[in-house]
């Protein structure tokens, strides 16, 4: 869809499956070779009447050649965009944004009605990615997001993003375990169902074979869905878009919202941003209960242990993100060199808090990130080896950590601000997380005056100095309104020297000198632009975190009052869930009323937390916490709650039901309210395949019926239903029927169930 304008000043829509190559052959002639155009003008435009007439005579004339030239455009779209970026510029203020166009599947409509606003392609684009995910087009999916890379980044930098054959060996191997297990039949179709979400998730390259035609992605298939964005300018924020909508982990912070809804928060793995956070409080119990409910809801394909084949996906948004890397220069590659670092350290404590992390994994990560660190570009980066150095900690090296950091420190006198600042305040918390103030201080005292052991009267001379520099600055920024968003990942140089200031008063002086510091910055930085916004809430984080230290440990009030302001914190909200000594209807009362995903997520962690710290073998405590939760889950996805949309509410709710040993029908109606509400979520589905499952059958209809993505054929399910067969990987319904001969018919595969 684009947008023409009248001479009435209304704009009427135009319906195209194309953008235009040839715009040059006439300014006002929309209907070209290989595109279908339905120009809808004002009833004042007598021009546009004109208009229209000629488009009719040109559409009988080349009826024949639209079919055949199709696939010839939407390659030339991909191939010949370079070298032509300022015609674009010029042609796209004439002709105005184009929409989304039409999707082939009956699925569509609900997005194209939602009734996204005009001008705002980046956007848009975010929104159809989310529902291609939502609904499993996977292979669509990365196709438009390869698209979109190779559109406004680099046109050949991504190539190499395919599936391998030695995979999908693999993937064979694994479906004749589960095909042989003698498992029920539901247990079967899911198990296949997942093994291809994980494995074939990536479109099928020309030259592989491939029996599934829907692996099969052409360019004509995804070229209507883009807006070619020639603004390189904004590029930044499309890429974090995508880099979010593959679920990786990324700081989410009210001033960077605009693009996501509280629907789209339907991947729990983007939560794991929480294990990021410098915890002072040290709640180990919390990340463990978070990793372990975050892995029961991860949905494929995902880089957590729970699927198998996590791995692959594991490879193909690292190679992404480094591939992005090499595509920028100065500090715009470190923002991708770092994200990778820390998505490198997210798995190690994921892996450290399953168990899984011996000395040979821990030899990998670390053989990893060294062989990324050696390259010549990334030897003088400070920054990195900081990173480097908060993963060797999560490791358990704290004398290599140690190591690294103090090399970083001696080597940061060339770099800015922001990069020895951060250094050092990381530094600092590290040695404030392990109990030890002195060491604490000395790397502050090192950044200030340049001595590790600073004398009494040298201390107050280094708070002296940090005050200084604060009070400066804190007139500057107290100004600026907005803010890059690659200041979302890279340091922030206000924002560390108000660690590196507070953290001085609290080791020289008391924390009651901390909180007048922190009460005069609040009421500086009270503007509602996104600059301090992001201050704001990092006073916030740094106040909570700082109280954990103190004798009576977080305060409620302090912590409740942050969530007010800022709902979507999920650190925040893992601080309050860690005051033990609130009631139970205080800290229910207070997270519903953020009525965010990161919000009821903590509730279901602090429910699980109470049970297992309070009565470990108690089932009335467990069962009275479960309806507790359960309670709170009907409040956020009632006809009033702001959650009804989100699917992982949904899921969440059903879990609880099914948990709580509720009847078939109970589970049944919670189901099928979730699927009136986000009906092309296939995750619902698959969860209703394990909770419901004499719902099977007509989950697979639905399924079908909406054009969501199925890897289990149309003829395998035509098998499964008239013979009782499990379902094989044979494309054709010879192929499976053979396979069923093979099998000895019915009687012996349904010894297997």
């Amino acid at each position: 869809m684009c947008v023409q304008t009248g001479n009435n000043g209304k704009a009427w829509l135009i319906n195209t499956s194309f953008i235009p190559l040839s715009l040059e052959q006439n300014d006002r002639d929309l209907s070209l070779p290989g595109s279908s155009v339905e120009t809808f003008t004002s009833p004042d435009d007598e021009k546009g009447v004109s208009k229209k007439r000629k488009n009719k005579e040109k559409k009988k004339k080349h009826k024949k050649e639209c079919s055949d030239d199709k696939s010839e455009a939407a390659t030339e779209l991909v191939l010949e965009f370079t070298g032509r970026e300022n015609y674009y510029v010029d042609k796209t203020s004439q002709i105005g944004y184009l929409k989304v166009g039409k999707l082939h599947n009956p699925a569509c409509p609900r997005y194209h009605s939602s009734n996204h606003v005009l001008g705002k392609p980046k956007r848009t684009l975010y929104k159809l990615c989310i529902f291609l995910r939502q609904a499993g087009l996977l292979e669509q999916f990365f196709a438009l997001i390869k698209l979109a890379l190779e559109l406004n980044v680099s046109q050949d930098k991504f190539t190499g993003i395919e599936p391998l054959e030695a995979d999908q060996n693999t993937l064979v191997e694994f479906e004749e375990v589960v095909l042989n297990s003698g498992l029920p039949m539901n247990e079967i179709w899911l198990r296949i169902e997942k093994l291809r979400t994980s494995f074939n998730f990536l479109p099928c390259p020309t030259g592989m074979s491939c029996t599934d035609p829907q692996r099969s992605v052409f360019n004509e298939d995804v070229c209507h869905f883009i807006y070619p964005l020639t603004n390189q300018e904004n590029s930044l924020e499309l890429i974090f878009n995508i880099l979010r909508l593959l679920k990786i982990p990324l700081p989410h912070y009210k001033a960077f919202q605009q693009t996501s809804s509280l629907a789209d928060l339907d991947a729990p793995e983007e939560f794991l941003n929480l294990l990021l956070f410098c915890d002072l409080g040290l709640d180990a119990k919390i990340r463990e209960s978070t990793v372990s409910l975050i892995r029961e809801l991860a949905v494929g394909p995902s880089f957590m242990s729970s699927w198998i084949g996590n791995d692959i996906y594991i490879k193909v948004i690292g190679d992404i993100i480094l591939k992005l890397a090499d595509c920028h220069k100065g500090r715009q590659r470190c923002i991708f060199i770092i994200l990778w670092i820390r998505f490198q350290r997210i798995l190690v404590i994921i892996s450290r808090l399953e168990g899984k992390l011996d000395d040979k994994n821990a030899k990998s990560f670390r053989r990893t990130i060294k062989s990324e660190l050696k390259r010549e570009e990334n030897r003088n980066e400070v920054i990195y080896f900081t990173e480097y150095a908060l993963l060797e900690y999560e490791i358990g090296g704290t004398e290599a950590a140690e190591s690294i950091f103090m090399g970083a420190m001696a080597n940061s006198d060339g770099c800015v601000n922001a990069d020895r600042f951060y250094t050092a305040v990381t530094f600092c918390e590290m040695w404030l997380k392990n109990g030890d103030r002195e060491r604490a201080l000395a790397a502050l005292s090192k950044l200030a005056i340049g001595l590790d052991t600073p004398q009494i009267s040298q201390k107050l001379l280094i708070l002296k100095k940090f005050q200084d520099l604060l009070a400066n600055l804190v007139q500057v920024e107290r100004y600026t309104e907005e803010m890059r968003i690659e200041q979302l990942i890279l340091p922030d140089y206000l924002i560390n020297l108000i660690k590196a200031c507070v953290y001085t008063l609290f080791l020289v002086k008391s924390f009651k000198e901390v909180l007048s510091l922190i009460q005069y910055l609040k009421k500086i930085f009270i503007g509602k632009n996104r600059r301090h916004s992001f201050i704001q809430e990092n006073i916030y984080e740094l106040l909570v975190n700082l109280e954990s230290l103190e004798k009576f440990g977080t305060n409620f009030e302090d912590v409740s009052e942050a969530l007010t302001y800022f709902p979507e914190n999920i650190f925040l909200a893992k601080c309050l869930i860690a005051v033990q000594s609130v009631p139970w209807y205080k800290l229910k009362g207070i997270l519903i009323k953020c009525s965010t995903p990161q919000s009821i997520l903590m509730l279901v962690v602090a429910a699980r937390l109470r049970h297992v710290i309070h009565e470990e073998h108690d089932p009335v405590q467990q069962r009275s916490l479960q309806l507790r939760v359960l309670s709170a889950l009907r409040i956020v996805t009632n006809e009033e709650g702001k959650l009804r949309k989100n699917p992982l509410m949904w899921r969440l709710h059903l879990r609880c039901a099914y948990e709580l040993e509720a009847s078939l029908h109970q589970c049944r109606n919670v189901l099928f309210a979730a699927l009136d509400e986000c009906p092309w979520n296939k995750s619902l589905y698959l969860d209703g395949a394990v909770y419901v499952p004499h719902e099977l059958t007509q989950l697979q209809d639905l399924i079908i019926e909406k054009q969501l993505r199925i890897y289990a054929l149309p003829e395998e399910l035509e098998i499964l239903r008239s013979d009782g067969i499990f379902l094989s990987r044979y494309p054709s319904t010879y192929e499976g029927e053979s396979r069923f001969r093979e099998l000895g018919g019915v009687e012996n595969v349904k010894k297997l169930g």
